[in-house]
């Protein structure tokens, strides 16, 4: 992995609690933390606190907001890069067959 990468797994194993990392994250009781997998199914877990935390916003200070907004950006960008390993690039008309429907004959439309 490369440096930048490195650094960006080290914020998401503090995030998870994988590792103490540089501190704690704002409200971590509220963070779910054995449903953090790393699955795209998990994004849900961290929505979940980030409305939390927007409908109930501590008193912190700077740095453990830094921790949490660190944190929650390299788990999500974690998610998305283990995710991209098992995707496959499709076309517009690969979604078309997949997903056939009025959105996609009308987008179909408006490239002709």
């Amino acid at each position: 992995m490369d440096q930048v990468g490195d650094v960006l797994a080290g914020f998401a194993a503090a995030f998870t609690g994988e590792s103490a990392g540089a501190g704690e994250i704002v409200h971590p009781e509220r963070l779910d933390r054995a449903r953090l997998d790393y699955s795209t199914a998990s994004v849900r877990v961290v929505d979940e606190y980030l409305a939390h935390l927007h409908d109930n916003p501590p008193d912190s200070d700077e740095q453990k907001w830094a921790r949490t907004v660190l944190g929650t950006g390299a788990y999500l960008s974690e998610v998305i890069r283990r995710d991209a390993a098992r995707a496959r690039a499709r076309t517009f008309d690969d979604a078309a067959v997949e997903y056939p429907g009025p959105a996609v004959r009308a987008n179909r439309n408006l490239a002709a």
